[in-house]
């Protein structure tokens, strides 16, 4: 692809994606979750918000810098912001330009469609553009947040949505949704629904957190080691027992939370078990300790 052709792309992608704004922005929902200009793909701005929902650790920071500037003789509303990604503690800025004035096509009053140059482009007009300040904020989380998620996971996450598009139902979403937590309470009338079961999960290898020494295994050292991967008493219960110890979350944990916890205590022999409303990591004592 050409450097021109590649601008060309670039552009048709900001198109639509403020298209999508607006839509959002009148109180109206766009479905598509990605674009195919002219055989290349690419996720658009409704794909990335959703894509930020499903893997749940990314999130705008409350402020943004909004500057009029201008280039080449017109008018930019330019924004920045600040987007974090909490698991890997990787942030980015996020920069946006909408012009004031946005072009607008000539309609002929009569049939109400394009108005045709002999070269075959069409007539346009410049016009104040009422959702250019909104545009230019939009647009700049979207590039703030595709700036903090890996692109492999993009990549995943493109390739599941072309699968669904084309009515694949089995394509397999590479991330699990965020869990938001509820604060109902059950009256003593009404009956509990058994927990729902939780899917097995692939074991991961991470290597071990630092400072962990083989063959020396207590309280201490696991909630040491938990804590240095950011993990506190509102997120983990750590506890002893005649034979070992227990791990218990007291949260739910996204998968990139609980492959990271596994990979510090599996080489303490832990062990994973789906019991309860989370499930559980026990560490078995040695022999010796038990005495």
């Amino acid at each position: 692809m050409g450097e021109l052709a590649k601008q060309d792309y670039f552009t048709e992608l900001d198109r639509r994606d403020q298209e999508q704004i607006i839509m959002e922005a009148t109180g109206e929902a766009s479905k598509e979750l990605f674009y195919d200009v002219n055989g290349k793909k690419g996720l658009s701005y409704e794909g990335v918000n959703t894509v930020t929902f499903f893997m749940g650790d990314i999130e705008t920071e409350p402020w943004f810098q909004r500057e009029k500037v201008e280039l080449n003789g017109q008018v930019f509303w330019s924004t920045t912001v600040r987007a974090i990604n909490k698991t890997f503690s990787l942030a980015a800025l996020g920069t946006a330009e909408v012009p004031e004035m946005m072009d607008v096509y000539d309609l002929d009053p009569k049939t109400h469609k394009r108005i045709q140059n002999d070269d075959g482009t069409f007539k346009m007009h410049k016009e104040f553009d009422r959702f250019c300040l909104r545009k230019s904020l939009s647009m700049a989380q979207r590039n703030a947040k595709r700036a903090v998620m890996p692109t492999p996971m993009l990549l995943k996450f493109l390739e599941y949505f072309v699968k669904r598009a084309a009515g694949d139902m089995k394509a397999e979403i590479p991330y699990n949704p965020r869990k938001i937590p509820s604060d109902y309470k059950i009256l003593p009338d009404q009956e509990m629904p058994p927990p729902a079961k939780t899917p097995a999960r692939e074991k991961a290898a991470p290597p071990p957190a630092k400072g962990f020494q083989p063959g020396k295994v207590n309280l201490d050292i696991i909630a040491y080691n938990l804590k240095a991967l950011g993990f506190g008493e509102d997120d983990i219960k750590v506890y002893e027992e005649e034979d070992g110890y227990t791990v218990e979350p007291i949260r739910d944990l996204s998968d990139v939370e609980h492959y990271k916890i596994s990979g510090t205590l599996e080489p303490m022999g832990a062990t994973w078990e789906e019991v309860g409303y989370r499930g559980i990591w026990r560490i078995p004592k040695k022999e010796a300790e038990r005495r």
